[in-house]
């Protein structure tokens, strides 16, 4: 038994790391820049071992308590109990796993994979946290009614009795109960509210007693079951609710815009300054000819501006191979996002037709890695985008008026902002 404390114990501290480290793979990403670059053949990729080594331990310690759990005596009482610790761990190892071998790998059909596995993960996530309140709920619930029974057992004679009884549950008169505020007791006075008691504001200076009264007869008791549970469930959800909108990065919920790798460092623009000679010319004429000779020379000005402006980038260049940019990733592609709005036809040629021709003309020209369709994004949605890893530029199309609510308004204007800082930062 020592031993088997003692491991717990290991297996705790450990979940203390795990936890660190999932919150910097969440948020932070200060873990990020140590990498292990490994041959694989023709392939060279790149793994993360401060992530991979943490979380893959966590999931197998996982597995080891859940099958010292099936084993036991109380087999199912221990397998529910370490199958709940164990979850967040085994679910957050395989949205991880998956979103990592689809970037080292190029496998872009784990892309809608590690969708699914968030989303199925978050939902079984609520199911078993559910489960667990209602868990909890009737078991305090049992608890008090079994401390007040015990109480009215011992102060009260049964000769001179002044409650009762019922189904195992002591039932005191109105006059001799407080009103209770707990709301994991099932005599809780608000439990007995109606619709009825709500609409007439005259009853509302005694309405807790009235309210408190009505414990008295057992006739309410199933109605007061249904309003707990009614009320624990929409604590729950919305609890779950706030605590989803904090924490909509388990790896997978955001969203990822990440461009082709390859070129290595850029050059910087030539800037070339040419410096020309000028031989005045002399000319011997009339001065009172109609001759104007401070014309504008239009065609060198053009020459000159075009020269001096002209961009030194070839493709390639830098260190690495391939046509791409230095801060890319090997999954990543350019991507051709249009953007959504009310009001107007922002779908006019969307997807297959100019979108798509205009992105495989540009991988034609550019050689880099494209994606293979096109996509659509809200303005609300592009919020949804990790910092550093949002699109660099989205597409609007309009013929007609297009409408922006207060929000979305708010939404673009945040998204402005995000992106100039990411702009700073590259």
């Amino acid at each position: 038994m020592n031993r088997l404390k003692i491991l717990g114990l290991i297996s705790g501290l450990f979940g203390l790391v795990w936890l660190v480290c999932l919150a910097d793979w969440m948020w932070f990403s200060r873990f990020a820049g140590f990498r292990q670059t490994v041959s694989l053949g023709d392939r060279t990729v790149e793994v993360l071992y401060l992530y991979w080594v943490p979380f893959t331990l966590a999931a197998v310690i996982s597995l080891a308590w859940l099958t010292w759990a099936a084993f036991q005596s109380r087999r199912v009482f221990w397998l529910v109990v370490i199958g709940s610790i164990c979850y967040p761990a085994l679910w957050q190892f395989s949205v991880f796993s998956v979103d990592q071998l689809a970037g080292m790998f190029a496998i872009e059909d784990f892309g809608p994979l590690r969708t699914y596995l968030t989303r199925l993960g978050t939902a079984g996530f609520f199911v078993l946290g559910l489960l667990w309140t209602i868990w909890f709920i009737d078991s305090k619930s049992r608890q008090y009614d079994a401390r007040r029974l015990r109480r009215f057992l011992e102060l009260e004679p049964a000769e001179r009795a002044t409650g009762s009884v019922h189904a195992g549950v002591a039932v005191l008169p109105p006059d001799q109960q407080r009103p209770i505020w707990n709301p994991l007791d099932l005599n809780a006075w608000y439990y007995n509210a109606r619709g009825t008691d709500l609409i007439s504001p005259a009853r509302w200076p005694r309405l807790i007693t009235e309210l408190a009264g009505r414990n008295a007869s057992t006739q309410t008791r199933p109605q007061r079951k249904l309003n707990q549970s009614l009320s624990g469930l929409a604590g729950y959800c919305l609890a779950f609710t706030l605590m989803f909108l904090v924490l909509t990065n388990i790896g997978g919920c955001e969203e990822f815009y990440e461009m082709p790798a390859g070129g290595g460092e850029q050059a910087q623009i030539a800037q070339q300054v040419k410096v020309q000679k000028v031989i005045k010319k002399k000319f011997v004429v009339n001065p009172f000819s109609a001759i104007n000779f401070r014309v504008p020379p239009i065609d060198e000005v053009k020459l000159q501006l075009t020269e001096i402006t002209k961009h030194a980038y070839t493709i390639g260049q830098g260190q690495g191979t391939g046509a791409g940019f230095a801060g890319g990733t090997n999954k990543g592609k350019v991507r051709f996002i249009r953007l959504e709005y009310t009001g107007g036809d922002w779908d006019q040629d969307f997807g297959i037709g100019a979108d798509l021709n205009m992105l495989i003309e540009y991988g034609i020209r550019t050689q880099h890695r494209v994606a293979d369709k096109t996509e659509s994004r809200t303005i609300g949605q592009l919020s949804n985008f990790a910092k550093l890893k949002s699109p660099p530029f989205v597409f609007m199309t309009n013929q007609r008026n297009k409408k922006k609510k207060k929000t979305t308004k708010q939404t673009t204007k945040k998204n402005k902002q995000n992106i100039k800082k990411n702009t700073k930062k590259k």
